[in-house]
């Protein structure tokens, strides 16, 4: 198990025990509120656990040499915002293992979990843009990044509409 992330069921009774004592806390509180205030934060705890379930089960399949249900576990994971299957899913695509190598796709990836708080991150994605990704492609990769985190598109996992000269871009482009 990696140790950047809890197992799911000591996460749920840790939240669910924090959850407890801010209920105790309230009260002043009509008890309608306090159930549905711990009824949405049970459910966001549930979902938390559900990645956090796709990003165990891929990093089995990546060390089983399963690369292809590493990366659509993590892809799932990512989508979710785990910051530690953004990181390795950036690491995937960016040397090839589990379908093409997308070296933009993998520069987006790593610039989010950088922003999310993976301190090895930032100086791989700074390494990719120095010597893989063109100037133009690191624009295509910023606007996809930023139109995932805003919901606007998930282009970025898709692959859908993306700058033809960048997207596959495989060749390394040194300056």
């Amino acid at each position: 198990m990696d140790p950047e992330h809890v197992s799911s069921g000591s996460f749920i009774i840790q939240k669910t025990y924090s959850i407890l004592q801010i209920m105790l806390t309230l009260k002043h509180t009509p008890p309608q509120i306090k159930w549905t205030i711990a009824g949405a934060i049970f459910l966001c705890l549930i979902q938390n656990s559900l990645f956090a379930e796709d990003f165990e089960s891929g990093l089995n399949a990546y060390q089983e040499g399963d690369f292809l249900t590493a990366r659509e576990n993590w892809i799932k994971s990512a989508q979710m915002g785990d910051t530690q299957a953004q990181y390795r899913l950036g690491l995937m695509l960016a040397n090839g293992e589990g379908g093409i190598r997308d070296v933009v796709a993998a520069y987006a990836w790593l610039s989010i979990a950088a922003r999310n708080g993976v301190s090895a991150a930032g100086p791989l994605s700074k390494k990719l843009s120095k010597d893989y990704v063109p100037r133009h492609c690191q624009y295509e990769a910023m606007a996809l990044a930023r139109e995932f985190l805003t919901g606007l598109s998930d282009r970025l996992v898709t692959g859908e509409s993306r700058d033809s000269r960048c997207w596959k871009f495989d060749a390394p482009n040194r300056r």
